[in-house]
């Protein structure tokens, strides 16, 4: 959690320097030769140039200057924000991106128990709204075995952009980039920090076996699924594979705080504000603002101990709660929000993860930076 503001602290533009110990932001990954491919497909019309790359940059800033934004469509960049729920809310309302949860496709087979104790296989879209009583293999961590739980939740995720993965045994999974798997030295890592050669784990006979990944490719929108077990290992058996099950619910421990930095309102304009509080000030409301906050999370936390439902507890949790998500635009939506977040009147907190964005872009398309500062 953050620390109340000390007196060794009290310097110039502290709000932007606050703000940036609270915010992580980093690349996930973004169309490889992203700028050629967007030059190549704004050819179509002229097939016997569409590949001169040497003129691409001058291309693109044309089609910028000229309002011609579908090629930049054909491109999408994805990065990993870590921030505040009030952050989050404000990131969420712009709707040309997708903020992408953690789940398999439909069609992928669940190994469940039936009630002679024999090992059988499910849909997991059967599944759906069908899961009073079903016992599932989980692989325990610590013992290092696959043992009995029973399914929380089987959740709808959504229509997303899914990725197969084939192993060498000729085991095969479809997901989306952001599910974990379990890896032979790391443990549970996502799809995207996964690559050919790599080992992970799989259930054969109940006994954990690790396979090799011999390709990674994308197969296109499927719709998805995932599931929440009640064992504290988090995960299931999908075509065989130990796979991590759903994070909508992070435990409490888990959950942390981001003691809010204040700043005064600006009357002249509404939508922004002044680093201009005094330093005594700062620190009272921080104090009393922690005791109030300390509040909320043993609340929290004494409700999930009496049975509270957790989509219920969380309820009285404060909006500078820690959360993390993925954030995945075209190149296109991706040019228009640096364009407005990294603007002076847009929150501080908020402009440092768009200028972060602006800074990832402009290390991928080095000819955007001055269409970027030009625009501001």
């Amino acid at each position: 959690m953050s620390t109340i503001i000390t007196d060794n602290e009290g310097c110039d533009d502290i709000d932007i320097i606050y703000a940036a110990s609270q915010t992580k932001t980093q690349l996930v990954w973004i169309t490889q030769d992203a700028q050629e491919i967007i030059a190549k497909l704004a050819r179509v019309s002229n097939p016997q140039n569409e590949n001169n790359t040497k003129t691409a940059p001058k291309l693109l800033q044309y089609l910028i200057k000229h309002h011609h934004w579908s090629p930049f469509e054909m491109a999408s960049m994805c990065i990993e924000i870590f921030t505040t729920r009030a952050i989050a809310a404000q990131i969420l309302r712009h709707r040309s991106f997708s903020f992408q949860e953690f789940c398999v496709a439909e069609g992928t087979y669940i190994t469940y128990i039936d009630t002679f104790g024999k090992r059988k296989v499910i849909e997991i879209e059967k599944l759906y709204n069908n899961y009073d009583n079903v016992k599932l293999p989980v692989y325990d961590e610590i013992t290092k075995t696959f043992v009995e739980t029973t399914i929380k939740e089987v959740f709808n995720t959504g229509i997303k952009q899914c990725f197969e993965v084939k192993l060498d045994s000729g085991k095969s999974i479809q997901s989306t980039d952001k599910h974990k798997y379990f890896e032979l030295d790391k443990g549970f890592v996502e799809l995207f920090n996964l690559k050919e050669g790599d080992y992970i784990a799989v259930n054969v006979n109940d006994y954990c076996k690790f396979e090799k990944i011999i390709s990674i490719n994308s197969v296109g929108l499927k719709q998805t699924y995932d599931i929440e077990v009640t064992h504290n290992s988090h995960n299931y058996v999908a075509n065989g594979i130990v796979s991590h099950n759903s994070q909508r619910f992070a435990s409490a421990t888990d959950m942390e705080y981001e003691l809010p930095y204040f700043r005064l309102q600006d009357h002249k304009n509404r939508q922004s504000s002044l680093d201009d509080i005094d330093l005594e000030l700062q620190k009272k409301f921080q104090s009393r603002t922690k005791t109030v906050l300390d509040s909320c999370f043993v609340l929290y936390n004494d409700l999930l101990k009496e049975g509270v439902a957790k989509e219920c507890a969380r309820m009285v949790l404060p909006l500078c709660t820690r959360t993390r998500m993925y954030m995945t635009g075209t190149i296109r939506s991706w040019i228009h929000y640096i364009q407005l977040r990294s603007a002076w009147d847009t929150q501080v907190e908020h402009r440092i993860i768009a200028e972060k964005a602006k800074e990832i872009l402009i290390n991928h398309m080095p000819w955007l930076e001055e269409v970027l500062q030009t625009s501001q």
